[in-house]
């Protein structure tokens, strides 16, 4: 992906993660803390999301890729890469 698709997807996901899955009180579920750390590090995890959270996470990156044209180039390739995790059936 481009450095531009990149930062759009992230500052669309960002919000999103903030909003859904920040817990401030217990850093073992904080999915929101470590998706804003690592990214960072140049690193946009979902490596770790349980199930539910992870198929969730699909879904925003799907739409981020319907709505954002400089991602739009990337769907199918990013789809295809987060339907192979398992957890994406789960």
């Amino acid at each position: 992906m481009s450095r531009v698709a990149v930062l759009d997807l992230y500052d669309y996901l960002e919000p999103l993660f903030m909003d859904n899955w920040r817990d401030d009180h217990n850093p073992d579920k904080d999915y929101a803390g470590c998706f804003v750390g690592l990214f960072i590090a140049d690193i946009m995890p979902f490596s770790h999301l349980p199930a539910a959270e992870y198929y969730q996470a699909c879904q925003w990156v799907e739409e981020a890729a319907d709505k954002i044209e400089s991602i739009r180039p990337y769907k199918s390739e990013l789809m295809a890469a987060l339907h192979a995790d398992p957890r994406y059936k789960a």
